[in-house]
């Protein structure tokens, strides 16, 4: 008798602590899911295979994909088709070395946005191995770097274009650039060999004080 009511204690123990380990997860998985709304990134837990875990309400809200709908998706298939093996590498690097980076095209219910990724591989205790990812929109940062880039590259072919010797100098009368044919004129190979020097290193050395003299005035 003694022996039966042992065995019921330790089954009723055995129910008890399922049903607060149950518990325990679903208060685990809502904690989760609170800290990532107050997150402007969107979240991701991936298999190590690349197959999607879990992600935060704002991924399916970018990706115009449910939840049900991003579970057990490759991660990679949130891309364009030509980024996909990149994207894979990513996350083969991350597995090896602990960690990886990438930009690219995110596949959006506007189209696709540029993104920059972090993914961490994570082991946690006996539990199977897994990768947490965390990205940001930074379309309109690479947009202004391109088009910074375009505009720099303008000025220089105008630059170099025009019939006329270009530089400019810093307040202590360094040099900060110029045209090929400038740098022609002080002897150098380049407009990149100018770049810090005073006219007293140049080859018009022996009227380097007129000319510093000009900059004062300037």
């Amino acid at each position: 008798m003694r022996r039966n009511s042992g065995a019921r204690a330790q089954h009723f123990r055995g129910r008890r602590k399922a049903r607060l380990a149950g518990e325990h997860a679903r208060l685990t998985a809502r904690e989760l899911q609170a800290v990532s709304r107050a997150v402007p990134e969107v979240l991701f837990r991936l298999a190590v295979d690349g197959r999607i875990a879990w992600a935060n309400d704002l991924a399916g809200i970018i990706c115009d994909l449910a939840p049900a709908e991003l579970s057990g998706r490759p991660f990679s298939a949130l891309f364009p088709p030509a980024e996909r093996e990149r994207v894979q590498g990513m996350l083969h690097t991350a597995c090896s070395e602990g960690a990886a980076e990438i930009e690219a095209p995110l596949l959006t219910g506007s189209g696709p946005r540029v993104h920059q990724f972090r993914a961490v591989h994570v082991t946690a205790g006996k539990a199977p191995p897994f990768l947490v990812l965390s990205g940001r929109d930074v379309s309109e940062h690479v947009a202004s770097l391109a088009a910074l880039s375009a505009s720099r590259n303008l000025l220089r072919t105008v630059i170099e274009t025009i019939p006329m010797r270009v530089f400019w100098k810093d307040l202590d009368s360094r040099y900060l650039g110029c045209n090929q044919a400038f740098a022609r004129d002080a002897g150098l190979a380049g407009p990149e060999d100018i770049v810090g020097r005073l006219d007293y290193e140049l080859s018009w050395r022996d009227q380097a004080a007129l000319y510093r003299a000009d900059d004062w005035l300037v």
